[in-house]
């Protein structure tokens, strides 16, 4: 009895800890999202002001760099929701398959073609 209690809690662990590190990821993934937008409109501002002539080229490779890199990290972040929502599959258990409807008994078909 002590080993199927132990067996359960360690089994609660493992999905709670699995969905704490989904919903973290989940979050960090919304905030890189943003972060891409926001580099992304820094890099049309940067293009829009040198060829105004108003900053150099640099300025514009430091955006670009920028944006890169957080659309790296967004690619990254969102393979690592994709592999915390496996574990979290496997975590509870997992081989289900999606219930398909109930095929009706010949019987039932009729009974519900009298009633129209």
């Amino acid at each position: 009895m002590i080993k199927y209690e132990a067996a359960i809690l360690s089994a609660l662990e493992e999905v709670n800890n699995t969905l704490a590190a989904y919903a973290r990821e989940q979050s960090r993934r919304q905030a890189l999202f943003e972060a891409v937008q926001a580099a992304t409109r820094a890099v049309e501002l940067a293009n829009s002001r040198y060829e105004s002539g108003l900053i150099d080229f640099s300025v514009v490779l430091d955006a670009q760099r920028s944006l890169l890199t957080f659309q790296d990290t967004l690619a990254s972040s969102e393979a690592s929701v994709l592999t915390d929502l496996i574990s979290l599959y496997k975590a509870l258990g997992g081989g289900w398959t999606p219930m398909s409807p109930t095929p009706t008994a010949p019987d039932e078909e009729k009974s519900l073609e009298m009633r129209r």
